[in-house]
């Protein structure tokens, strides 16, 4: 809003510069519980098991690579879907970038809970500090402080 009433305007500048360091930040923090650090993970993860580690495998082959699964084949189960799929199967597609199950398309990854961090209170208090530095250098190099 400020950018549209004075485009050329330091203040504008200024104004920006707060919202990306500060407010987003923030949001991100608010958001994670806290946690200054959790916005590094993806928050996704596949657990992988041994075939066979369940009493009743419904599956009997491998979707991607068509074959049939064996005893102490690494295999997992996608969480929002429940299929199975061999680990070194679905993890290059994944990592193409695909965020469907191969076969009934629906979203691959279900998200984990946060973990809580011991240093939640110092993590978050040092993210608070280094926005509010930035951005006091910011408002001195712009000529405001």
């Amino acid at each position: 809003m400020i950018s549209m009433l004075f485009p050329r305007s330091p203040l504008c500048t200024a104004a920006i510069v707060f919202y990306t360091c500060v407010c987003i930040p923030l949001g991100r923090l608010k958001k994670n519980g806290g946690d200054a650090d959790a916005h590094d993970d993806d928050g996704y993860n596949l657990v992988g098991v041994m075939f066979g580690d369940k009493e009743k495998e419904e599956e009997i082959c491998c979707p991607i690579c068509l074959v049939e699964f064996e005893a102490e084949d690494a295999v997992t189960h996608l969480p929002r879907c429940a299929h199975l799929f061999h680990i070194n199967c679905i993890e290059p597609w994944l990592l193409r970038g695909h965020l469907t199950c191969p076969l009934c398309r629906s979203f691959v990854l279900a998200p984990t809970p946060p973990t809580q961090n011991v240093n939640n209170a110092h993590s978050s208090s040092t993210l608070y500090l280094s926005i509010f530095f930035f951005f006091c250098i910011f408002l001195h190099l712009l000529g405001y402080l």
